[in-house]
């Protein structure tokens, strides 16, 4: 706090001063920190909302620091979901022939691409695709295509294995042959079965072990669940079900026991009401991201989810702890506090905010009244009577009223169910007989007081004058004496009562039996008190009373003040 005056002190002096930049620098670099911070503490919440609009943020982030990858069950069933989607524009022949084109050209530039000896697997993979390429060409086709290729796919027995080579030729390779298994109809309807068999077996398995668990949206396959058993309880009935399950049983070798989600999701593929493009467009709009959006966590060594956030971290740690160290220094230098080691105490907090542990960041979240500080005391921008420092005074109060009025209702309700249990009046009572003595020591003080106060003979001799008004009347004689006798009188009469009174009260208080007649007269009061306490009517009255009492002032805790407060 020091530091800071000190600061506001040297910006009086100058109208310009350069520590305005470096606190604007400091105020834009604590910003990002803490933005970095809370983002990082609420990924995995707001994950499924980043996913479906900032795909790339998620591509950025899951992988590279938190581990996170996309569950091998549920993306296994898209793929099979884009493989039934690609089977349907296949059969278009336009389309076919325009995947064996592009097949093709990118046959043709791995061949080109490849500069290593001779090796056997790469052989074999040429063998393949010499093949394939002999079964999906049309007779017009073979002799044209196979003497364009067969002089590079030959080359590839000269050339050594490169592994990026490898996967491109692969899967070269592979759709190649799935361009041959769907030359034709059959073959097209026979690659669709094994697809959706597929399907069958992943669906049961993705059911039956629940792999949205781990990441903790067991939800979404209860959503998955109830919309597809929904659509099929529609049109549910015995001759339906008994054919979709005939169809399920086949399609898994046999098997009778499944569950019901998995003969829901047989009847929505196969069902002949819609076609498949109408399918994939629903299950994209209301499916798909229920099962994208699922995601396995790596564990490190240490048997702890892999989390590299300090990669992102590091560059302002170690841009704290400089600026921390220059700190401390300058507070050395310009002997701000007493002792060169209490800089660290007094910014405890900086501290422990610089050690890399989930645990501690939240002590940066305390920049926050720093940057408050800064923007305060350099003046950058009007902090104090500015809409956002209202706005979060108002709220603030707002929230420091309600809990201090729910701690104070809460002890209120607990004090009127003691007074409703009795227990009210039998504490006062015992206070009382624990004090007897300090009671009859100020009963004493005050009885000597008062016997010792010339305000009692004041008002002694007014209400004898009073007296003495009213009664003219009545007692002739004394109605006949003129005024100045009359006061004379009172005065005198007043004198002795009060001149008695003081005598015997502080003669009867020097006196050890006297006192000790008080005290009995003290303790005969609180006795009495003490008996009347145990009286039911008594105690009925005193817990109405006081209930009633203390209802009133819970009434006038709950009323919210803060409306009657404006920003």
């Amino acid at each position: 706090m020091q530091e800071e005056i000190n600061t506001e002190k040297s910006l009086r002096k100058s109208k310009f001063n350069p520590m305005i930049i470096w606190d604007f620098v400091m105020v834009l670099i604590v910003l990002a920190n803490l933005t970095l911070i809370v983002f990082d503490l609420t990924y995995l919440w707001l994950r499924p909302f980043y996913f479906q609009n900032f795909p790339k943020v998620v591509k950025m982030y899951d992988k590279p620091i938190l581990g996170i990858e996309g569950h091998r069950s549920t993306d296994k069933y898209l793929r099979f979901v884009e493989e039934l989607e690609y089977l349907e524009k296949i059969k278009n022949q336009e389309f076919y022939d325009k995947e064996f084109e592009i097949a093709t050209q990118e046959l043709k530039m791995v061949v080109e691409s490849i500069n290593s000896n001779n090796d056997d697997k790469l052989e074999k993979v040429k063998n393949e695709l010499l093949e394939n390429l002999i079964l999906i060409a049309s007779p017009s086709q073979v002799g044209q295509k196979f003497m364009e290729l067969e002089e590079d796919l030959l080359d590839l027995m000269l050339h050594k294995e490169k592994d990026p080579i490898y996967t491109r030729l692969e899967k070269i390779e592979q759709k190649f042959d799935l361009l041959v298994r769907v030359r034709d109809r059959k073959g097209w309807e026979s690659e669709k079965a094994s697809v959706l068999s597929k399907m069958d077996y992943q669906i049961i398995h993705i059911v039956e072990t629940n792999p949205f668990k781990e990441s903790g949206q067991t939800e979404n396959l209860e959503n998955i669940k109830t919309f597809i058993k929904s659509r099929y309880d529609e049109i549910k009935t015995r001759g339906v079900d008994r054919e979709y399950r005939a169809i399920l049983t086949e399609s898994l070798g046999g098997q009778k026991s499944y569950p019901s989600t998995a003969l829901a999701f047989t009847y929505f593929w196969r069902n002949p009401g819609l076609s498949m493009e109408e399918k994939i467009n629903i299950f994209n709009e209301n499916l798909k991201n229920e099962f994208a959006v699922n995601y396995f966590r790596h564990v490190g060594k240490d048997g702890k989810p892999i989390d590299n956030y300090l990669m992102l971290d590091a560059p302002f740690l170690i841009f704290f702890f400089f600026e921390f160290s220059i700190s401390w220094f300058l507070a050395i230098r310009r002997k701000t506090y007493l002792a060169w080691f209490l800089y660290p105490i007094y910014h405890w907090y900086d501290i422990l905010g610089l050690i890399p542990v989930v645990e501690f960041r939240f002590f940066r979240l305390i920049r926050v009244y720093k940057i408050y500080l800064i923007l305060k005391t350099s003046r950058i921008m009007p902090v104090g009577d500015d809409i956002i420092s209202r706005t979060i005074r108002y709220y603030s109060n707002i929230i420091k009223e309600e809990l201090s009025d729910m701690v104070t209702i809460q002890i209120i309700s607990e004090s009127q169910e003691e007074i409703r249990s009795g227990a009210s009046m039998q504490i006062l009572t015992n206070a009382l007989d624990a004090h007897r003595p300090d009671i009859k020591k100020v009963v004493l003080k005050k009885m000597r007081e008062t016997a010792t106060n010339q305000r009692l003979g004041e008002l002694i001799e007014t209400l004898i004058a009073e007296i003495l008004d009213k009664t003219q009347s009545s007692l002739r004689p004394i109605g006949l004496l003129p005024d100045s006798f009359k006061n004379k009188l009172s005065r005198e009469i007043s004198s002795i009562i009060y001149n008695t009174f003081s005598k015997a009260v502080l003669v009867t208080l020097d006196d050890e039996s006297g006192r000790k007649t008080v005290e009995s007269l003290v303790d005969f009061v609180i006795d009495e008190f003490e008996h009347t306490a145990e009286d039911k009517d008594v105690n009925d009255l005193n817990t109405s009373i006081t209930v009633e009492l203390l209802e009133n002032v819970k009434k006038s805790v709950a009323r919210k003040k803060w409306l009657d407060t404006k920003i």
